[in-house]
Order: structure tokens, then sequence, then C-alpha cells
């Protein structure tokens, strides 16, 4: 064999092994997701890295199919990537094209729908667990970021049962909408009486240590407190949640104690003793008795022993 001849043959031979090397099949079923369909989910090769992920169309809806035949594949693929285009295709004659599904389980959806509850609903303030009072049976959707919102709650709000309609998203998609009926509980730590309080004490004396509870339990709990002038209303007993309604703010001047009223025309200031006949806080008006003429007229408090009285 001649040089020529040798050197022929091991020209087309190269090029034989290559074509061989690259040759691209049509897949007979492609799995997608929401981003579209693409030239290297179409097309494979027995070449590494042949074929680019080039984007030809868009995805199906979840839970449908489309079908090219080689035909249409062709044509979709001579618009999109034109040098990929070829008359001599191989492989399926029709192209399923679906989305990649998943199964979202009881789990999976009380996650996301726990997540939603807690930026859009209580925003910090607890932490939701929440149980199906039927089972959740598990439903296919894409394999891909599903989202969950809420889209009715009862006008109370959070409670120990409710009905909760919810819709379930891949991106932007809508993949359907679902009613739920749960039991809950809502935890947080709330200030919790360490020994017994009573009626009376300050807030800032008592001993108190935070708990965490269900809140729905006690939905009168105080938020932790610092200040000074809080005292309590009743009596709490140790282990007991601390409730609202359990403070009050500590009065300047209380029921029943003797005040100076003080009444103020120009220079000339006019003093007497009079009965206080109502809690009064710091500019509060209240009603006082003057104890010798027993007329009942109102002051306004100044400070722990006087009030003004307007003229």
């Amino acid at each position: 064999m001649g040089r020529l001849t040798l050197l022929m043959f091991l020209v087309v031979g190269a090029s034989l092994a290559e074509s061989v090397a690259t040759t691209l099949n049509f897949n007979p079923v492609v799995e997608v997701d929401r981003s579209g369909v693409f030239l290297d989910q179409v097309l494979n090769s027995t070449k590494e890295d042949a074929v680019p992920h080039i984007r030809l169309g868009v995805a199906p809806i979840a839970g449908q199919t489309v079908t090219w035949t080689r035909e249409k594949a062709a044509d979709v693929i001579k618009q999109q990537a034109s040098e990929y285009y070829s008359t001599n295709w191989t492989g399926a004659s029709h192209i399923k094209i679906t989305r990649k599904m998943k199964q979202l389980g009881e789990n999976d959806l009380k996650e996301l729908m726990i997540a939603c509850i807690q930026e859009e609903y209580l925003k910090g303030n607890g932490t939701l667990e929440t149980r199906f009072t039927k089972p959740w049976t598990p439903i296919s959707v894409p394999d891909e970021t599903i989202t969950c919102r809420v889209l009715e709650l009862p006008a109370t709000g959070i409670n120990y049962s409710i009905i909760v309609r919810i819709e379930l998203l891949a991106g932007k998609e809508t993949l359907g909408t679902w009613q739920v009926v749960t039991q809950n509980k809502v935890w947080r730590e709330i200030p919790v009486a360490k020994s017994n309080i009573k009626r009376g004490q300050l807030y800032s004396t008592a001993e108190v240590q935070m708990e965490k509870r269900d809140v729905l339990l006690v939905r009168d709990s105080v938020i932790p407190s610092t200040e000074d002038n809080l005292e309590f209303t009743e009596a709490v007993q140790a282990g007991q949640p601390i409730l609202n309604r359990s403070l009050k703010v500590k009065p300047l001047i209380k029921r029943g104690t003797i005040v100076e009223a003080i009444a103020t025309d120009g220079v000339l200031n006019v003093s007497l003793k009079v009965e206080a006949l109502e809690d009064g806080l710091y500019g509060q008006t209240i009603k006082v008795r003057n104890f010798q003429t027993r007329k009942e007229f109102n002051a306004k408090v100044q400070n722990e022993q006087s009030v003004q009285v307007p003229l």
C-alpha cells in the first residue's frame, strides 16, 4: 500500500470513527422541570458533552405529557439549534416529554404549611405544632421546589382546631387547592410564677421564670416586662402562668389615700386635705372628697401626695 493510499485510509477511518463516536439519538422519554425542554434532554450521544444545554421550548404542565414526533423534534432543533440539525436522525420515532414528579406526603405538606403560617400569621410569636385530623393521601407534584400559600384561616386566627384552605405552587404554577382540618398548639416562652405571689406585689420583685407553654391554652399570658410600676391585682400560685388580667400599672395615688388638693389662681395658692375616691396615675383625673364639706369634685394627679384642682 502506497503512502498516499495509506494516508487517505487513515483520514477516512478517523472521520468515520469520529462520526460514530458523536452519533446523536432521540430519547424516547424525557423528564423536565418547569425551566423548559433542552437539547441535551431530547438527544443523547455516545460522546460526553457532545450536546449543549440549549432551550428548545416550554415545559408541559405538571401531570401532562407532550409527544413530539421525530419530524416535530427535528423542526424545533432546526429553529432553536440549527447547528445540530440533521436529516438522518436515529433513535425513538416519538418523544414523550413529561415533568419529573415526586410524591408529597403528609410530613412534607405539614412542613410547607407550618412555614407559611409561621411567616405570615405568627410572625415570631410562637412555634406552631400541628397535626391533621384525617390522614393525608400523598399526591404527585413536580420534583422541584414546592411552596404553600394559605388562602383562608378562621377570622379568629390560629385555634386548637381549625379548617385551613391552602394552595400549592411550583414557581408561579398553581398545582391545586386543598382543605385540611388541623389540631394545633403554639409554643412560646411565657412568665410563670416560681413561687406564690401576693396581691399588690410588684412584678419586678416577684419570683418569675420563663417556661415554654402552649399559648392557645393561656391566651392572656403576658409578655415579659421589666417595668417597675406593675403590680399584681390577684394572688398567683407557684407554677401558674402570669396573665394580663393579673397585672396593672401601680397607681401614684390609691383609693382612700389622704392627699393635698391645690388650687392656683395667679400667685394665689389654696390647699386643703381631701380623700381620693379612685386610684389614679400621673396626669389622670380622679374624683376626690372635701373632708369638711363632704363635697366631691375632680382633680388631676400630680404626684403621690397631691392633686391639682382646676379653677
